[in-house]
This record gives C-alpha cells, structure tokens and sequence, in this order.
C-alpha cells in the first residue's frame, strides 16, 4: 500500500484528503451517480449491438510509403520510454494509485495499438476509438495543467511530454487508414458507445476508489484549482461540457490530421518519384503525372535534384538525433533520481546553493557592528552573535583594530547563556514584529494575479475587501503575503493607538513545480499573542462565534454580520485558561470548529459555563466549515445562519439529555469512535485484543502481581506498544527513575541489548514520551496542555494519602477529560493464603481501587520442579475485571515468556490451569 498511495499528499486539496472529500456531501454523490449511472448502462446496451454489426474498414493504408515503418516503431520506443520513466516517477513517490487517470489509460491504449497484430480488427478498432475520445481529456490537461502534486525535479517536464505525444501519436495511427482510419472512430454510434464506457468508469470503478481512500483521481472528488467548473454542480457541469467537446474536439483533430498526412503523402510520392529518376538516369517526373501534388511542393522538390545524395542521409541523421535525445532523456532522469531525497524534496543543488547562502549571511553578520541590531528570517542573530564573540576572543591579538568585538566580561555559565539567547531572540522577534506591522500595505496593493492565487489557498475567495478591511488584514511590504494580525484588546478601548500583539503571516511561496503557503506566527508560537478578530469586540456584544481558522471567521462575519473570533490552534500549547477570561462578557458561544476537530469543540465547551455554550456538530453543517459553506453558489449566507441557529446548547455538565445520548450509544453498540473495539489494537500482545476488545480511552486499568513478577518491565512495553502507535504518553514517575524507565523502552523498542553493541543505535520514531514525577494535581496541566491520551503510574500507593477516594479521583479524571489511566497497585499481604489459590474475593478484599477499576489485569508467578528437580518460574497472565466489553481469565491462565536480553515479553495462546503444589 505504500507503493500504491503511501506518498500521496494529502495536505494538497487537488491530490485528495478530508477537505477533498468533504467538497461535496455522500448523498449528493449518490443522487448524481444514481442519475448518471442507469443512463450510461441504457446507452450501452442499445449501442452494443450495432457497433457489433459494423463492418471493418479496409481501406489501402500508408504503409508503402518509405521510412513508415521505422516512424512506428520509433513513436513506440518513445511512448514506452516517457510512461516508464512517469511510472518510475510514482514508484519513487508512492502514488501509483494516479496511473488510474485517463491520460495514463489511454497512454496504455495507445502502446497497445502501436504493438502490430496484437489485437485482433474488431477489438483494434474499439480501443483506437476509445483511444481517440481519450485525447479531449489530454488537451485538457494541457490547457488547464495540475502540477501541485508533482514535487520531484523532472515531474512536471515528464507531464508536459506524457501529455504532447498523447495528443500527437494518432495522427501516425490515422495515416495507416483500415482499422484507424476515421471512420473507425467519428461515428455516432461509437460516439454514443465510448461515452458510455467513458462516464461508467469515471462514477463506477474510479469514484468508488477514490471514496475509499480519499484520493482525487481524475477530479472525481473535488476539481482541481486549475479547474473551470467549480461550486456544488461542478461535476454535472463537467460531464455536459465533455458531452459537446468530444464532438467538437474529434472534428478539429480530423482537419489538422488530413492536413498534416495531406503533405507528408505529397512528400514522400514526389521524393520516392526523384529518387528512381535519378537513378535510371532520366529526367523527373512531370506535374501531370503527379496527381493531388501542390504546384509550389513540385516546383521546390524538382530544384533539390542535385541535393538528392544529401537527402539520401538525411534520414539517418534523424535517427543519430533521435537516439542522442533519448540517451540525453534517460541520463538527466537518472541524475534527477538519485538528486532528489524522497523525504524533503530537496535536490542537491538547491542544498548547494541554501549552504552557500548561510555562508556568506555568516560573512555578513560578523563584519556587522554588534550594537547595531541585525534582523533575521528566523531569528538565528544571536548564535551567530556568540560564534563571533567566541572568534574574536580566541584571536583578539591578531585581528585588525575596526572589527568589532564584545568587551571582556565574567565568565558565565552554559545556563546564564541559553537563558540570555531565548530573551535576546523574544526581544528581536518582538522588534521584527512592530517593524514589519509598521512597514505593511493595504491589500489592494498587491497584484490581482497573487492575491487570487493567496485566496484560493487559503479559501477566501468568496471573502470580500471590505471584510479584509474590518479585520485589519494587511499585504506584506514585499507584496507576497498577507497578515493575519491578533489583538488582545479591543478597538472600542485603545481607538487608532491599537496595536496587535501578535502576527499570523501566509506567505506565498513559489517552489519548483508548484505555489504553496507557508505561515509564521510572530512573536512566537509557543505562547499566547491575542485572537484574530477581537478587536472587534464592543462591551453591547453579548453573542460570539469561536473557529479556528481566519477565513472562517471572516466568513461568518460577512454572511451574518456576527462577531466571530479565532482561537489559537497551538495543540502542543493549547492552554484554555489563557483566552477564557477574554470570553466570560459573553452570554451565548457559539462553537463552530473544523468537523475533524468536533471532540476538541466538546473538550472546550466543558470549560466554559454550560448556559452560554452552543456547539456546531458536523451533522448540522454537513461536514462543511464556514468558509466552503459560503462558497456554495446562492445559498452561502442563509445556510450560515441556518447552521448557527442550529447550535446544541450544551447543558449542565452532570445531567445528560436523550438527545445528547443518542450518538454516545449508537457508536457503543456498533463500534464507532473507539467506544468498543477501542482506538487502536495492541500489536505487541495481539492477544490481549480477543479479550479487552481494543485499548478504551475514558477508563482506568490496574496491574497487580507479587513483588518481583515483573510489573514495571511488563508495564514499559505495554506503554510503549501503545506509544508506538501514536498514543500520546504520559509517564508518572514515582518511584522508577525516568532515565530506567526510557533505557527500559529503547531496549525494547530495539528488542536487542544495546549495552552489549554501542554500535547499534535505534531511536522512537513514533509516539510521543513525556515523563515527570507529579502529583494528581500536576496531572490535569500536563494532560490539557499536551493532549495526553494515556497516563501512566508506576506505584499508585505512593500518591500522598492514597485511598479508595483517590482511585475514585482517578477514574472521574480519566472519563471527564477522555483519557486512559494505567496504575501499578502491589496487594496487600494476606497471612494465610492456600497455596494455589485464588479467588476473587482475595483480589477486591486486598487490592485498593479494585471497585473502581474498569480493568484489572494480574500477573502471577509459579515455581514448578522438572523431572530433574530444578525449579522453573513460571509468569502468567489473568484478567479479573473487565467492566465495559470482552472476557474474563479467570479459570484458566495465558502463559507469559520474557527474554532477559530484549527485555520483552510474549504472550502464548496455550492456556494452562493452575496445578497443585505450586508455590506463589
């Protein structure tokens, strides 16, 4: 699958993704579908058999004609040539899932045709006409080109090229006339019936393709930006334009193919004729003789007689230029494929060139004066600032006396520097901040050509000026960008003396093959820097709208004139106490966040008071945000309104409405959002997931077992099995020191022993590990601010004043802020134990929090003697509580291997009873 679509980029609106498939609703694919489909079936079945009735043309071809042959295979070569190169190309980007575009389609159509009696007549003709009524779409893709996906060196000419010999290798195929001749192809009834076949494949096989995996094949999901049809009705629209243009475009083909077969015949029958002339040595030809031969052709072609030796080498020096071409195309693939890094896009020159550049502003920054300030992109300054000062300390005796160089001073420590660095950095980038405030454009400055291109990016086409202008969005200086700014205080305050506090700049950035955005907020992302559109906000306001995202802010502004605000979308420092005191003048919060986005909507509503909140649930706006509902042609506005008027109103937060249950039980009895089969699966102990159905967030799991079993080591790879599938995890050090329990999850990760080799070096490169030793009111924090989705506990007896009521703690945290808890708890010693025996009243009796536990899994350990007398340990594994959904191990026992090298441990299916004269 990686081959297939593992490369796809689906950040790019034109390649696929969310926002792709959310351009248009389900049900409105299926009423198109249902209105396409049947009638392309109906054409289909009352065109088959006439075409079948036709007979064959026969018609005498241009084969005779010298050098025809060679011509043929010739364009074969080359066809093979471009497409395997294009295949390598989506090979290299793991997107081979494209080669089920038209034009690759009709590519292969195309090689097929030029392999001689490979199909017989009747399928020869079928595939020729199809191949013909392939090539509107191949215009198409000349005159309106989508280049975006295409990121590698070389992508985009091998597009161009693909496209050009689509549209030209026909005309060879035509001029052969039987099978190819014209009236193979422009016929009604082969008209009717490639239409058909056409649209079936475009909303049969390709759009159920592209449902399944998001991908954009053929525009089937979403049209390009390149694209003229757009809106809601842009697939109708296609389908009707397409209808007139295959008949339209079919007619112009047909005129510049006889013209262009009309002189090469002409040609080649007046060379063939002075050729023969003069080698029997006698005169040329006469014009008479030559029927359907223009004058002026003649008259040229009878004056290169004597040239006619030149001419004879003629063709042979098209061939040497032929083969010197194609070596010339294969040498520069070659050089663009090992050039170019898979990962970041970057060829070898352009890294040439970035490292050039660094060196010379290095250059730059140290024949500067260091009290003069120095403003960077980055703001890397101050590094350089210390390598200067480290420079010209080392040779303060040899350097000349005008460079400049820092003043002796006292010796400081590595933690004084980085401190003073970071201040220093805040400080510039607050300056470059103001300067670049102070130095901005209005928006009509920039070219029309740029601001189109920054709107359709950031999907402010339907956004007007005049709303531009209300929220202070500004151009850069260098007219390639715009500013988004953020204001912590209102406008009805400070008045014209309003500042921002923060910068959000959408840069255009115009790389190799395509034009992207790439933003920056100033003076930093880490902290808080106000909200988009607050300045806006009047102390008679009572009602808000909350997005994430500034043009759909701006466009529920401009279709109901309500004030709407965007929150900071920083989810490694999305601290919701920061902006709640700026929304508490609010009587009525409306949220209204991306669709994917709806379970941090609810997240936020739990903080606010439950009498003035009002969520937007991706049912009611179909999926939509602001900015694409009022992109819909004629009805954006009045379905804004609709869909705010249609806000949930979020209750107490103890008292839960049938309402709001309705989709909580619907997704637990069938499986949705995780609820049953949880959000992801365990790969390491697989089988885990025949019994606990799948790791559950909102719920609290304990792991008990004697002293020494193994509890920690077990519970390392548990975490980490869950951390290497992007479960973001928080490790509650309290008693396990953080360096043993990270060493611990290394060495299993690698399941190797890395104290043994330091030569084998592995690292995490998924998940996410954050560890500390915290109390349970540095839990909350640490889970708000970098959305930890499970929380791990080494010892839960050491939290301070440790009790049933902290477990209780604990599960309430655990469901409130949906999250999973893992604690280690050690049972109490009971004095007189059977040996062999457990019972679950042992279990609830000595193990606190087991009531309140949704799991609790047991590891027990045995000591059998072997036939020699020696004693073997022996790990199993049980499962005394599962409260929501799967089985219990109770009865019987699932045996647990551990290897002491890798340090991991396995689960067997073998299942054993516990036998007497065990010892625990």
């Amino acid at each position: 699958m990686d081959l297939i679509m593992g490369g796809v980029n689906f950040s790019d609106p034109s390649s696929g993704g969310d926002e792709c498939f959310h351009y248009l609703t389900v049900y409105q694919r299926l009423v198109e579908s249902a209105l396409v489909l049947p009638v392309a079936i109906l054409q289909f079945c009352y065109i088959w058999p006439k075409v079948t009735s036709m007979e064959v043309p026969h018609a005498p071809n241009f084969r005779a004609y010298n050098n025809c042959k060679k011509l043929g295979s010739f364009l074969l070569f080359i066809l093979i040539l471009v497409f395997a190169v294009e295949v390598s190309y989506k090979v290299r980007t793991g997107s081979l899932i494209f080669l089920l575009n038209p034009c690759h389609v009709a590519t292969m159509l195309e090689i097929l045709l030029f392999c001689e009696n490979l199909l017989p007549p009747n399928v020869a003709r079928l595939v020729f006409a199809l191949a013909m009524y392939f090539l509107p779409g191949a215009t198409l893709a000349l005159l309106f080109p989508v280049v975006t996906s295409r990121k590698l060196a070389g992508e985009v000419c091998i597009y161009w090229i693909q496209h050009l010999i689509i549209v030209l290798c026909p005309v060879y195929l035509l001029s052969l006339g039987g099978v190819y001749s014209i009236e193979s192809f422009y016929n009604f009834n082969i008209y009717v019936l490639c239409h058909a076949l056409m649209t079936l494949y475009s909303f049969g096989p390709l759009q159920l393709i592209s449902m399944l995996t998001n991908v954009n094949l053929n525009n089937i999901l979403c049209p390009a930006s390149s694209d003229p049809f757009q809106g809601y009705y842009y697939r109708l629209a296609a389908i009707g334009h397409h209808s007139l243009f295959l008949i339209l475009h079919s007619w112009l083909y047909i005129k510049f193919t006889k013209m262009i077969i009309a002189i090469f015949k002409n040609g080649s029958f007046i060379r063939a004729q002075l050729v023969e002339a003069n080698r029997n040595k006698i005169d040329p030809p006469r014009l008479e003789d030559c029927p359907n031969v223009n004058l002026t052709y003649y008259k040229t072609m009878v004056s290169l007689k004597q040239e006619l030796q030149v001419l004879d080498y003629f063709g042979a020096f098209c061939v040497f230029i032929s083969f010197f071409v194609i070596i010339l195309i294969i040498s520069v693939t070659c050089i663009l494929w090992f050039c170019v890094s898979p990962t970041d896009d970057v060829t070898v020159f352009a890294k040439w060139n970035l490292l050039r550049r660094k060196r010379s502003y290095d250059v730059k920054v140290e024949q500067r004066p260091l009290n003069q300030p120095v403003f960077a992109d980055r703001g890397v300054v101050v590094a350089a600032r210390f390598v200067s000062y480290n420079s010209n300390s080392s040779n303060n005796n040899n350097k000349p006396n005008n460079t400049p160089y820092l003043p002796k001073q006292q010796p400081a420590t590595v933690e004084d520097e980085q401190n003073s660095c970071v201040l220093e950095r805040t400080e510039l980038r607050k300056r470059d901040m103001n300067e670049l405030w102070d130095q901005s454009l209005p928006v009509s400055h920039m070219s029309l050509a740029k601001l189109s291109r920054l709107k359709q990016l950031l999907y402010l086409r339907n956004v007007t000026d005049v709303t531009l202008n209300r929220y202070n969005v500004r151009a850069l200086p260098s007219l390639d960008g715009l500013i988004f700014p953020r204001y912590s205080v209102t406008l009805e305050m400070m008045g014209s003396q309003i500042r921002p506090s923060g910068l959000k700049i959408c840069r255009l950035v115009e790389t190799i093959n395509m034009m992207t955005v790439a933003d920056e907020v100033l003076p930093s992302v880490s902290t808080f820097n106000g909200m988009f559109g607050y300045h806006l906000v009047r102390q008679s306001d009572s009602e808000v709208v909350l997005t994430l995202n500034e043009a759909d802010a701006m466009s529920i502004f401009q279709a109901c004139s309500k004030l709407a605000v965007v929150l900071p979308d920083n989810p490694g420092h999305f601290n919701v106490e920061l902006f709640l005191p700026y929304l508490e003048e609010f009587t009525k919060i409306t949220l209204w966040l991306p669709p994917e986005k709806y379970n941090r909507a609810k997240q936020l509503s739990k903080k606010l008071l439950s009498n003035q909140c009002y969520l937007i649930s991706p049912k009611a706006c179909n999926n939509l945000r602001a900015a694409e509902t009022l992109a819909i042609p004629g009805k954006g506005r009045e379905l804004i309104n609709g869909v705010i008027r249609q806000g949930e109103a979020v209750v107490h937060k103890y008292v839960d409405t049938l309402a709001m249950l309705r989709d909580p039980v619907r997704s637990f009895l069938f499986g949705y959002n995780g609820q049953t089969c949880g959000v992801v699966q365990w790969k390491r102990f697989s089988l885990l997931n025949n019994y606990l159905k799948g790791f559950r967030l909102g719920e609290l799991t304990l792991l008990t077992g004697p002293f020494g079993c193994g509890k920690k080591t077990f519970l390392c790879e548990y975490a980490l099995d869950l951390c290497d599938q992007n479960m973001v995890t928080l490790w509650c050090g309290l008693e396990l020191p953080s360096i043993r329990v990270v060493a611990t999850m290394i060495e299993q990760y690698a399941r190797y022993n890395l104290s043994t080799s330091f030569d084998d070096q592995r690292r995490i490169s998924q998940g996410s590990l954050a560890t500390a030793i915290i109390r349970l009111l540095a839990i909350e924090y640490h889970t708000s601010a970098q959305d930890i989705q499970h929380v791990v506990i080494d010892n839960a007896l050491l939290i301070h004043d440790c009790s049933s009521q902290t477990f209780t703690e604990l599960k309430r945290f655990a469901s409130s802020k949906n999250l999973h808890i893992t604690a280690i708890v050690h049972p109490k010693k009971e004095v007189e134990n059977p040996i062999g025996t457990i019972s679950a009243y042992s279990i609830y009796s000595s193990l606190i929090g087991a009531y309140e536990a949704d799991n609790i899994l047991q590891i027990t350990t045995h000591i059998n003697k072997n036939q020699q007398q020696q004693c073997e340990l022996e790990k199993y594994l049980q499962i005394w509580k599962n409260r929501n959904v799967g089985e219990l191990l109770i009865g019987c026992l699932v045996e647990m291997h551990f290897d002491p090298l890798s340090k991991c441990h396995s689960l067997v299916m073998r299942k054993k009873k516990i036998r007497p004269g065990c010892v625990d």
